[in-house]
């Protein structure tokens, strides 16, 4: 027993000349005998970075090849600077401060770093680490298990390439590769990346995970699947703990109620702002709508949202469609502002018809009386959103107000004023400010204008005050002419039916022989007259409360009787197509 212990101690100050010259010991030593030199350190104490033996039940010598291993035994601990290890056995290496660690391994460094495999392989002088079988490395809350770990002890950084998952508070992320690092507590994960938590689960192919501010960066195609949203995105980065989110590349969110897809995406959970940028697609499943935009801008709690530039709106179920260059909108009121010559189509199998002006509101009827205070009480036609919440209603009746420069085009009918109002429950268009309204070859004037339409095909036609009905007959200075304080006019399938001019009436038409030759032109006036047409044409005219006329035949018609007095042919006003509307 004593040749023995002098023996290890020998072993112990030589380091490996002493090895060599024992090459064929193979005889166990005591632990009690290491425990005797007051845990010897077999390497230079200067050098921190090398291992040193602290216990071991048992201890041979052995050689590998050309290597030579101390071999300890049993309830085995080493010291590597600030790192201790404990294990089951080990092979260790003293030139190379090398060791393999076996069964039980459990690594401590600092206090608050720790690790546990079944095997570990760790170099000294690099603090570099080998952990397979069942790896556990826990860092100031943060756990990564996997089987397979790289992993340095001094810098903290731990890889793995075949598996593993990171588990951070509430949050667990799993993934073929990873990388973490303990120092900055920053993670990299690739290839069938899945994170969950108590508010989502994230699928991803690459993403990095910061565990102290517990944000994500996406780095590639990634779905979360949130509680109330799932979003599709190719990068961009969000934070757990503000709950905001930047999404860099082409993303979709979706819930319940609404899809937005686009290149750049901003939003809050917490304080419910959000904007979209590039491309912007957002359809509204309640309402079933659909807007594209190049920005557009959202705040849940106010309810205010607005698009810019190259705004696309459509109504699926209105059958509507809105152009403009800047859309202004209230979730709560249903009130929409649009500016830069806001264009709005109201689409039909028979015809569509095109609305233009400087500007265009949409609200609610019942609002229309706060607009008014609103717009009084600023004393200017400068219309700002009605931010207003107001209470629930079954009245969902919605009104059109257009401001400036209006201009209606459709095949059937064309018309222009400076402002107008169209109700969408009634399909009627009111046209106010010397409104001018054209279908076919009929043109109407007035002080207002009412234009009821089915369909989006003409019904009716009201004009109030000062009201003038002209008809060309293809011939110049030959117009038929209607005028009076109001006329009513009817129409069937876009063709004029009957007129009738009530109130100091008077009329100019030319009539027209069985040939379809015009013999003569008929002047009357009386207080109401009633006009029937045929094929577009006057068929008949009936007068009432005795009225008065006369008939000049083709070649006496005095020229101061062709017009009546206020007579006007506004043509080169009219519409011709879409792109006079601008």
């Amino acid at each position: 027993m004593l040749r023995s212990t002098l023996l290890f101690i020998f072993i112990i100050s030589c380091s490996n000349l002493a090895i060599a010259q024992s090459d064929s010991l193979n005889k166990k030593t005591s632990a009690d005998s290491i425990r005797q030199q007051g845990q010897i350190d077999s390497l230079d104490q200067e050098n921190k970075t090398k291992i040193n033996i602290i216990h071991a039940d048992d201890l041979f010598g052995e050689k590998k090849g050309e290597i030579y291993y101390n071999r300890l035994i049993g309830n085995v601990q080493v010291k590597s600077d600030d790192i201790f290890m404990t294990c089951d056995s080990a092979y260790l290496n003293l030139d190379n401060s090398f060791i393999r660690a076996f069964g039980n391994v459990d690594i401590k460094r600092g206090g608050t770093t720790s690790a546990k495999a079944n095997y570990v392989e760790y170099t000294g002088l690099t603090a570099q680490s080998v952990m397979k079988d069942n790896v556990q490395i826990y860092d100031e809350g943060n756990t990564l298990v996997t089987d397979d770990l790289s992993y340095n002890l001094r810098s903290k950084i731990g890889i793995y390439k075949n598996g593993g998952s990171l588990v951070a508070k509430e949050t667990t992320v799993s993934s073929e590769y990873g990388r973490y690092n303990g120092r900055t507590k920053k993670a990299y994960f690739k290839q069938d990346v899945f994170i969950t938590n108590p508010d989502s689960d994230i699928e991803s192919k690459e993403l990095m995970y910061d565990t102290k501010d517990k944000s994500m960066r996406f780095l590639d195609q990634t779905t979360v699947f949130g509680k109330e949203a799932t979003i599709v995105t190719n990068g961009g980065v969000y934070n757990e703990n503000t709950g905001a989110a930047i999404f860099t590349k082409r993303t979709t969110v979706e819930n319940s109620e609404q899809t937005i897809t686009a290149n750049k995406i901003k939003y809050n959970q917490k304080t419910e702002e959000g904007s979209a940028r590039g491309k912007v697609i957002i359809y509204d499943k309640m309402e079933n709508t659909t807007l594209y935009t190049d920005a557009a801008n959202y705040n849940k709690e106010t309810g205010y949202g607005q698009a810019i530039g190259h705004v696309h709106f459509e109504d699926n179920d209105e059958g509507t469609a809105l152009y403009a260059g800047k859309v202004f909108y209230n979730e709560y009121n249903k009130f929409m502002l649009a500016t830069e010559r806001p264009l709005l189509v109201t689409i039909s199998d028979n015809d569509s018809i095109f609305i233009a002006s400087d500007t265009m509101i949409n609200l609610r009827v019942i609002d229309t009386a706060l607009l008014y205070r609103k717009i009084k009480y600023a004393g200017k036609y400068t219309y700002t959103l009605l931010r207003k919440k107001q209470e629930e209603t079954y009245d969902d009746r919605k009104l059109v107000l257009c401001n400036r420069d209006v201009r209606i085009f459709s095949d059937s009918m064309q018309a222009i004023c400076d402002s107008m109002s169209y109700a969408q429950s009634d399909s009627v268009f009111r046209l106010y400010k010397k409104p001018i309204m054209w279908s076919g070859t009929q043109q109407a004037i007035g002080d207002t204008i009412h234009i009821y339409t089915k369909n989006n095909n003409i019904d009716k036609l009201e004009i109030r005050g000062n009201s003038f009905l002209s008809n060309s007959t293809g011939y110049a200075k030959m117009y038929n002419q209607v005028k009076g304080r109001n006329i009513d006019a009817f129409f069937k399938d876009n063709a004029i039916q009957t007129v009738i001019d009530d109130g100091n009436a008077q009329s100019v038409y030319y009539a027209e022989n069985d040939e379809k030759k015009f013999v003569g032109m008929n002047t009357a006036q009386g207080a109401q007259i009633k006009i029937i047409f045929e094929d577009k044409k006057i068929n008949r005219i009936i007068f009432y409360d005795k009225p008065e006329g006369a008939f000049y035949p083709m070649e006496t018609i005095p020229n101061n009787k062709r017009f009546l007095d206020g007579f006007v042919w506004k043509e080169k006003e009219r519409p011709k197509s879409r792109k006079d509307l601008k």
